[in-house]
C-alpha cells in the first residue's frame, strides 16, 4: 500500500481513534473470565464421566457440558464480531449481533438444567417426610425455574425483535424479561440450598464420622448457593443502574459458567465426601422384618458400646452417589 493510499484512506494524520472502554472492556474481559471458567468447566467434565448416576443425571451433565461450551464458542464469535471485521467502525454498535442473543437462549437451558437437578434432590430427601412440605417445596423450586425458564426464552426473543435497544436505550420489555427472568432463579436457588441445609441440619447422628460427611454436604450445598445468587443479584444491580453503562454484559456472558461449574462441582464434591467417609466411618446397617437399625464403627476409639446402644434406633442412610442423605427414627 503506498503513502498516497494511506492519506485517501485514514481519518488524518491527527486521528488516534476511537476510546471504546466503556463499550467492550466488560464484554472484552468477561469473554477473558468465562474462557478461564469453561476449561475449569471442561476439566470438572473429565473427573466425572462417565459417572455412576442415574442416566437422567449423566444425560443432564452431558447436556450442561454441551451447552457450555457451545456457549464459549457462540461468545467468542459474538466478540470477533464487534472487534475485527469492520474495526475502528461504530456500526456493529448500533444492535446486538444474534449470536449473542443465542448464547442467551443456552444459557437459560443451563440454569433449567441446575434448577432440575436441585428441584430432584430436594424431592428425593423429601420422600420420607408425610407433610405438605414434601410438595411444596420442590413445587416451588419447579415453579420457580419454570418461571425464570420461560421469561428467559423471552428475554433472549427480545434481545433478537429488538437489537437496537439491547445495548443502549433498552425497551421496556426486555428490561422487564431480564427482571423477572433473575429475580425467579436467584428465588429457585434460594429455597433448594434453603431446603437441603434445613433437612442436613436435622440429620446429626451423633457419630463424629457421619457429622462430619454432613456438615461438609452442608458446606458444598451453602457455597453453590451463594455464588449463583450473589451473580445475579450483582447482575440485577449492575444491569438497572444504568441503561447506558454494559458492566451487565461480563457477568451476562459468564452466568452460564457459574451454573456449569457449581453443576459439575457438585457431582464431584461426593468423592472427596465418600473418601472421607471410608477415613472416618465404616457403616454397616442391618436390616429385619421387625425393623431396621444401625450399627457403626467408628475409627475413634472412644466410641463406646454404650454410644451404639444410645443411638441404636436411628438409621441413617447415607448415598454418597446422589449426595442424599435419609433418616428414619
Amino acid at each position: 500500500m503506498s503513502a498516497t493510499e494511506v492519506t485517501a484512506t485514514a481519518p488524518g494524520p491527527a486521528w488516534i481513534g476511537y476510546d471504546m472502554v466503556d463499550i467492550f472492556a466488560p464484554f472484552y474481559w468477561g469473554c477473558v473470565a468465562s474462557f478461564v471458567l469453561a476449561g475449569i468447566t471442561i476439566l470438572q467434565a473429565w473427573n466425572y464421566f462417565p459417572g455412576r448416576d442415574k442416566l437422567a443425571i449423566r444425560l443432564m451433565a452431558w447436556a450442561m457440558i454441551t451447552l457450555d461450551v457451545v456457549s464459549s464458542i457462540l461468545s467468542a464469535h459474538g466478540m470477533y464480531l464487534y472487534l475485527i471485521p469492520q474495526f475502528g467502525s461504530l456500526l456493529p454498535l448500533a444492535g446486538l449481533n444474534q449470536y449473542l442473543a443465542a448464547e442467551c437462549y443456552l444459557a437459560v437451558c443451563i440454569a433449567f438444567i441446575s434448577h432440575l437437578y436441585f428441584a430432584w434432590q430436594v424431592w428425593t430427601v423429601l420422600q420420607t417426610k408425610r407433610t405438605v412440605a414434601k410438595y411444596l417445596v420442590p413445587g416451588s423450586i419447579l415453579a420457580f425455574a419454570g418461571l425464570a425458564f420461560v421469561s428467559g426464552i423471552t428475554c433472549a426473543t427480545f434481545m433478537i425483535i429488538d437489537d437496537g435497544h439491547v445495548l443502549t436505550g433498552r425497551s421496556y420489555r426486555f428490561e422487564m424479561a431480564v427482571g423477572i427472568s433473575k429475580a425467579a432463579a436467584s428465588l429457585a436457588d434460594v429455597i433448594a440450598t434453603a431446603a437441603l441445609c434445613a433437612y442436613l441440619a436435622n440429620a446429626q447422628t451423633g457419630f463424629k464420622g457421619t457429622d462430619s460427611m454432613i456438615k461438609r454436604l452442608m458446606g458444598y450445598i451453602i457455597q453453590r448457593g451463594l455464588l449463583v445468587t450473589v451473580v445475579q443479584i450483582t447482575f440485577m444491580i449492575l444491569f438497572f443502574m444504568s441503561k447506558t453503562r454494559l458492566e451487565w454484559l461480563a457477568l451476562h456472558v459468564n452466568m452460564t459458567k457459574v451454573y456449569a461449574n457449581t453443576f459439575f462441582a457438585m457431582l464431584n464434591a461426593r468423592e472427596n465426601v465418600r473418601g472421607g467417609a471410608q477415613s472416618g466411618l465404616s457403616n454397616t446397617f442391618n436390616s429385619s422384618q421387625s425393623g431396621s437399625k444401625a450399627a457403626y464403627m467408628d475409627s475413634d476409639s472412644n466410641l463406646k458400646h454404650a454410644d451404639l446402644e444410645r443411638h441404636s434406633g436411628k438409621v441413617v442412610q447415607i448415598d454418597t452417589q446422589t449426595t442424599v442423605i435419609s433418616r428414619h427414627d
